[in-house]
């Protein structure tokens, strides 16, 4: 198993895109960012990307700032948000829609590496 890495939460402005990860996290790497719940955050990091009853595929973005304001639409319960860095070996493949800036994986066989993560306190007010 890949040593997942926790990012400290950046404090996410427009100066930065409302990324919630240092300015030169990924620089050198294509990364796509998935929000979420940091409960869910949990089953992905141990089960992988599966489907819900609802979510027939996992969406992934390639703009931080967007995956920031997945993630604060699903904090609940006392629980912070997550975003999760991730990686595919490639998105060139039949179960994987790339449609630009978002990407969609409809085949749950295929998952990607997971790099980091970075929780997303409640007290963060996203705007």
């Amino acid at each position: 198993m890949m040593t997942i890495t926790e990012i400290p939460f950046a404090h996410p402005s427009a100066h930065n895109g409302y990324s919630p990860f240092p300015d030169d996290f990924g620089l050198n790497q294509q990364l796509l960012f998935h929000g979420t719940s940091e409960e869910r955050a949990q089953s992905i990091i141990n089960n992988g990307f599966n489907p819900t009853e609802q979510l027939k595929s996992s969406s992934f973005t390639t703009h931080k700032g967007l995956a920031l304001g997945y993630a604060c639409d699903k904090r609940q319960n006392g629980f912070c948000g997550a975003v999760l860095a991730v990686s595919f070996k490639t998105l060139d493949t039949i179960g994987i829609r790339n449609e630009g800036k978002f990407v969609y994986l409809d085949d749950h066989n295929i998952q990607p590496v997971i790099v980091a993560v970075c929780y997303v306190p409640n007290s963060y007010k996203h705007v």
